[in-house]
């Protein structure tokens, strides 16, 4: 079997920008979030060209004027959004959603227009923030294109090291940013330091006070934070695999049922 003997690395595309901004829509859905206590984290966005689009995410709701199947309905009935398939609350304050919306003269119909094959989007504050890797001979013409749209501001752009790519499409990875958006910062640099400190390997001497001395916290509350943060986690595992289905994994049956 013969080989190839010589591959061309990521440095050697130079014609390749990494770009970053902030968007808001003239109208969409994103936009009419900003009254709210809420944030949205993209998953996966499936077009379905010159029909409409599939989104699903993860929302994180801390609004108590309405609720989200309520903010929804407001949503559909304004036209920004064509349908609610999926809402499925994962952790007390966070819900996997999927929906339907507009496709023409949206920003990810330009992003199919001029070729984007990676990018990740969050929604915050009304607010759609972006970071997508293009070639630099389109980048101008992109970003000219959805300032029809809407408001562009905070623009960067840098020619990417392999490096940069790399750890842009890892952080991408669906399962890193589901998890990332389930747990507070708090929540996050608890499960860090205790897994530094070796506490989740079988054979462990480290304890939930020597995590809390070397942070400084109480130990009760970095213990709530662990088990919470831990929670958010198999909550959104069982979620996940209750609504596919399970495809890749076939649960095994107790003894007494097989």
């Amino acid at each position: 079997m013969e080989y190839m003997q010589s591959f061309t690395s990521i440095s050697q595309f130079r014609s390749l920008r990494l770009l970053s901004f902030k968007f808001r829509h003239k109208m969409d859905w994103t936009k009419l979030t900003k009254p709210y206590t809420c944030s949205f984290h993209s998953l996966g966005w499936y077009p379905f060209k010159g029909e409409f689009n599939y989104e699903i995410g993860l929302l994180r709701w801390g609004e108590r004027r309405l609720t989200p199947l309520r903010f929804f309905e407001k949503m559909i009935s304004k036209g920004v959004i064509y349908s609610l398939e999926q809402l499925e609350q994962v952790t007390n304050n966070t819900y996997l959603v999927g929906f339907t919306g507009p496709y023409a003269n949206t920003l990810r119909e330009k992003i199919l227009e001029y070729g984007v094959g990676v990018y990740t989007s969050n929604v915050c504050d009304g607010t759609q923030e972006w970071t997508m890797v293009i070639h630099k001979t389109l980048e101008k013409g992109f970003l000219d294109s959805i300032r029809e749209l809407g408001c562009l501001y905070e623009p960067t752009s840098k020619t990417p090291s392999p490096q940069d790519i790399y750890d842009f499409i890892l952080l991408d990875a669906s399962a890193i940013k589901s998890l990332t958006f389930l747990l507070s910062n708090k929540e996050y640099n608890y499960i860090l330091k205790a897994k530094e400190l070796g506490y989740f390997e079988q054979k462990h001497h480290a304890r939930v006070e020597d995590i809390a001395r070397i942070l400084g916290r109480n130990p009760s509350t970095v213990n709530r934070g662990i088990r919470g943060g831990v929670n958010k986690i198999v909550s959104y595992i069982t979620t996940i695999s209750g609504q596919a289905g399970h495809p890749y994994r076939q649960l095994q049956k107790p003894p007494s049922l097989q």
